[in-house]
């Protein structure tokens, strides 16, 4: 539908220096400056772009010991705190923030978020550093995928990067698909790092999945 900023109206009735129209971030800081009531969410028309965005790809192989740490804390979990509900269809799925709750996790946070930000300014055009702003694990929780597990299509908005760290995989595992039809595979010791808002799913799995995943945000230094 036809968006209606004609709906937009402005008053001009406060005390503005003779001659000078008031400027746009005047009228916003001036309290009933502008109506919003005829503007509406069916009244914004919605389009999709195509586009390229960056996925990150790693090998953690040789922080075995640091996957395994991971490893435990997952089955930990499932012992001490119950699953939540969530779009991830599994035998477990550990709470938002179980970083928090099983230490045995930070040592790959801290990981993710180095590498995270290391590739942060590929594929972008802002630069983090002149901005002041560090990565920051958020969330942070594991899933068990057994026979007929999946994960229904979503995003992790607003997180800016989201992650991916495959524990204990086998080769029929099934892959994470990114947008509508790339088919990434779930190979153990694997980290993917990509922007928080890129669609993904996981189809149905026949095989042995355990991961970790990770939401990370930009906040000021």
């Amino acid at each position: 539908m036809k968006s209606r900023f004609t709906d937009l109206q402005f008053s001009t009735t406060h005390h503005t220096p003779t001659g000078r129209e008031p400027s746009l971030g005047s009228l916003f800081r001036t309290k009933n400056t502008i109506s919003y009531k005829n503007i509406q969410a069916d009244h914004c028309q919605k389009t999709l772009v195509k586009n390229e965005l960056p996925i990150f790809i790693f090998d953690l192989s040789g922080i075995k010991h640091i996957l395994n740490l991971a490893h435990q804390a997952i089955h930990e979990l499932r012992e001490s705190h119950p699953g939540v509900e969530s779009n991830v269809i599994a035998d477990y799925r550990s709470p938002w923030k179980s970083h928090t709750l099983n230490a045995k996790l930070l040592p790959l946070c801290d990981v993710v978020s180095s590498l995270t930000t290391q590739v942060s300014g590929e594929g972008y055009t802002g630069n983090r550093e002149t901005l002041g702003l560090k990565v920051f694990v958020n969330d942070c929780w594991g899933a068990i995928y057994g026979e007929g597990g999946y994960a229904e299509s979503h995003n992790h908005h607003p997180a800016a990067f989201s992650a991916i760290v495959y524990l204990e995989t086998d080769e029929s595992a099934s892959p994470i698909i990114f947008g509508n039809d790339q088919a990434y595979p779930a190979t153990e010791n694997t980290l993917y790092i990509f922007p928080g808002h890129l669609q993904h799913e996981v189809k149905k799995n026949t095989g042995k999945r355990i991961m970790v995943a990770m939401n990370l945000y930009l906040l000021p230094n």
